[in-house]
């Protein structure tokens, strides 16, 4: 695994240049035949074996700058992934945190609902209980003022 040195900015330039070079020796590649015969019709012979000297090397000065390029753009790649992981990572953490504190925070109101809802229902049962009691003294002395009162009646009546 190519070493990063977290220097993106040195591998793109180097992939740019890496790139460039591949693009001059693809020109030069395609226009070399032209160029020897342009010197063989001239009877250039110096040029001419210079030229073909050239187009031998080219090649391998091809293979040389597209592996230059590949490994400027994998460990590009790689830094801009390291970094991307990095931050997601983080991300990632944070949110685990935020989802734990969400739950917490939940389980703490559900536990403080819970007490409330039965505060609530036992308020509401010591409600109806003395609303009960009420409404069973208030019948007994409604009876008994009606007995009171009937027993006035037939006193009076007598």
């Amino acid at each position: 695994m190519p070493e990063t040195n977290g220097n993106m900015a040195f591998w793109n330039k180097a992939w740019s240049e890496a790139i460039k070079a591949r693009r001059e020796l693809e020109t030069e590649m395609a226009s070399i035949d032209g160029e020897i015969a342009d010197a063989t019709h001239m009877a250039d012979l110096p040029r001419r074996q210079q030229l073909q000297a050239r187009k031998k090397e080219l090649p391998d000065l091809f293979i040389e700058t597209s592996m230059t390029e590949r490994h400027a753009a994998d460990t590009l790649f790689t830094a801009k992934m390291d970094a991307a992981a990095k931050v997601f990572g983080e991300a990632q953490e944070n949110h685990r945190q935020a989802e734990r504190v969400l739950l917490e925070t939940k389980m703490r109101h559900q536990n403080e609902l819970d007490a409330a809802t039965e505060n609530f229902n036992v308020a509401e049962r010591q409600r109806n209980e003395a609303r009960s009691e009420y409404a069973g003294r208030r019948s007994e002395l409604a009876e008994r003022q009606f007995g009171y009162k009937r027993a006035l009646e037939n006193l009076a009546g007598a």
